[in-house]
């Protein structure tokens, strides 16, 4: 049963609440913090309304006790909580001993959670005391009962706040305990909402199991499931494929792709090298060397050499098995190419076969022109010093 605007059948409403919630509530409204619109002289502290203590025998201070004046209006007692709680079934008790009738000093009354009104009671019950509930479940701190009336001071003797006790939750706390995976075994008392999962796990009651072991640690998004991090190589919604640099290639798990690919890049499921090979390197994953030896790119797939390393040149053929000019090789079956001598007749290339020189410069003779002609340089030295006198 709820109270809105009005006031309905307290005594039933009374009992309905304590027999849903019996001994597995707490009243937290014990040992916070209080404070009163002002204080009759024979009052104690503000947490007379507070301490646990139903009897209603003013005498004992156990009750509040505000003064009347012209200049106020509208009485008011409030606890500050100290933290956010779930706030909804309220028990008030007004004074047991006052001459006549001993609920004109606390009827008719609001109660608010944070300044937003939780329930308002416009009549008096025939009972020293009255269960109500805010319309829904108000999250706040400070929750203040104020008298809805001009001419009167406001005696309240206690005032319960009632949550559900540890590991209990739900409308009448009629849920045994929180989710099994909640962290730490705390949820909140009315919806059951765990604050945080423990690893592994997801959902409001941490009631589903995160989808992937890939997940780092086993850790997923509480609302949604999705992995918060993957390990190493893994991506994804839940950790289930491979990240840039990674592949499932003849496997269930993300391995690196081929260190041949150009720039780490394969496809997730197959492995094949997305944006070719390293130099050097062919086929789908770039694990074949490019042949002959001087070719230093070729096609990826049909492994045809498409330029040469370095005193290697290109033939017709694809191939790199002519020297590059200036090289030629020692042997027929050798496999790297020798530089030419450099004494060739006004630097052309040697025979790229042989080496030999087609022609020496003036002064040189041999095949690959290493050969000085002793008379030549003579003759040479003899014309320079002529040609140096002044006649």
């Amino acid at each position: 049963m709820v109270l809105h605007a009005t006031y309905v059948s307290p005594l039933c409403l009374y009992f309905v609440i304590l027999s849903a919630v019996g001994q597995d509530v707490v009243n937290v409204a014990i040992g916070k913090t209080y404070k009163q619109i002002n204080k009759h002289p024979l009052q104690g502290p503000s947490s007379n309304a507070a301490n646990n203590n139903t009897s209603g025998v003013y005498e004992g201070n156990n009750c509040i006790h505000t003064v009347y004046d012209q200049s106020d209006t509208n009485h008011w007692w409030e606890v500050d909580l100290g933290r956010t709680y779930p706030v909804q079934d309220i028990t008030v008790w007004a004074r047991f001993n006052f001459v006549g009738n001993f609920n004109n000093r606390l009827y008719p009354f609001t109660i608010t959670v944070d300044n937003q009104t939780c329930v308002s009671v416009t009549s008096a019950p025939s009972t020293r005391s009255l269960s109500v509930r805010c319309t829904s479940v108000m999250y706040g701190q400070v929750v203040r009962l104020t008298l809805k009336k001009t001419s009167q001071s406001l005696n309240l003797c206690e005032f319960q706040i009632f949550e559900c006790d540890a590991g209990r939750w739900g409308d009448r706390c009629e849920y045994y305990r929180c989710g099994r995976y909640c962290a730490i075994g705390k949820c909140d008392k009315k919806t059951g909402k765990c604050s945080a999962c423990t690893p592994g796990w997801y959902g409001e009651q941490c009631n589903k199991a995160c989808q992937s072991h890939s997940c780092l640690l086993h850790t997923c998004h509480q609302t949604t499931g999705r992995c918060l991090k993957c390990y190493a190589g893994y991506d994804g919604h839940t950790c289930t494929e491979c990240e840039d640099g990674f592949s499932k290639h003849n496997s269930n798990t993300c391995s690196p792709c081929s260190a041949y690919c150009k720039d780490r890049n394969c496809h997730g499921d197959t492995g094949n090298c997305m944006q070719g090979c390293v130099d050097g390197r062919h086929g789908a994953t770039c694990n074949t060397t490019c042949s002959p030896a001087g070719c230093q790119t070729c096609h990826q797939h049909s492994g045809q050499c498409t330029a040469c390393r370095p005193l290697y040149n290109l033939d017709p053929n694809s191939q790199c098995k002519e020297c590059a000019d200036g090289f030629y090789r020692k042997t027929a079956n050798a496999v790297h190419c020798t530089e030419c001598s450099g004494r060739c007749h006004n630097n052309t290339p040697c025979n790229k076969a042989t080496g030999d020189c087609d022609r020496c410069p003036p002064g040189w003779e041999g095949q690959r022109c290493f050969k000085g002609k002793w008379f030549y340089f003579l003759f040479y030295q003899h014309f320079q010093l002529n040609s140096n006198r002044v006649c």
